[in-house]
């Protein structure tokens, strides 16, 4: 990938490209046992002060990943307990298996929007939407899970909400989504065709694992 800043132009002018094929991310957490996942950059923008540039900005960002393995550390992601909060039987020691994830970031005027942002995994769907403002070091995403198999005994998932700034963010359970009936599951509240145009972007094919879910 490249990243350039021209300050001969007026204004200067940003611009990052990148795409990563089949990266391991279980390399930058531990919580990760195993899982490849594809990534496309490209993101422009222009200013002639910072704050002018972080507001201009503009493109996508895509991440989609296949099968892979989520240790019981998971449970401890910022801090808070992302899956803890979740999933609140969760045992410690449990592993979860990601079957697929497409998260497809929008960029305008510096702030990013999911067209597509989904999760499936061996207990749970999970589907997300809100925003990452940039200029504003903010960030502002609601989680809404679905579990697979609700039996007596079992406790509901419970949506969650991602927020705060970049460098402290916490997870709490979101009190709007509290009691409500999470029985269906959520695919249907994004198109299987912004998932296909994900997955299109990265120039990936029928045999990943996500296809079965734009089908």
């Amino acid at each position: 990938g490249t990243m350039e800043i021209n300050a001969a132009e007026k204004p200067a002018t940003f611009k990052v490209t990148g795409a990563l094929k089949n990266w391991h991310y279980a390399q930058i957490n531990d919580a990760v046992d195993e899982g490849a996942a594809d990534i496309n950059v490209a993101v422009t923008g222009a200013g002639a002060t910072w704050a002018e540039l972080w507001n201009s900005l503009q493109g996508d960002v895509v991440f989609v990943a296949g099968e892979g393995k989520l240790a019981s550390g998971m449970l401890n992601l910022w801090g808070g307990g992302l899956m803890a909060a979740m999933l609140p039987d969760l045992k410690p020691e449990e592993a979860l298996i990601l079957n697929c994830a497409i998260a497809d970031f929008r960029i305008e005027s510096g702030v990013g929007k999911p067209a597509a942002l989904f999760l499936d995994m061996s207990r749970l769907s999970v589907t997300g939407d809100g925003e990452i403002n940039i200029p504003q070091n903010k960030v502002d995403i609601r989680l809404t899970p679905a579990m697979k198999d609700v039996s007596v005994g079992t406790l509901s998932a419970v949506p969650v909400r991602i927020s705060g700034p970049f460098t402290n963010l916490s997870v709490a359970p979101d009190t709007m989504g509290v009691g409500m009936k999470l029985g269906g599951l959520l695919l249907g509240a994004i198109s299987p065709a912004l998932l296909a145009l994900s997955m299109t972007d990265l120039g990936l094919t029928e045999k990943h694992p996500c296809y079965k879910f734009i089908g």
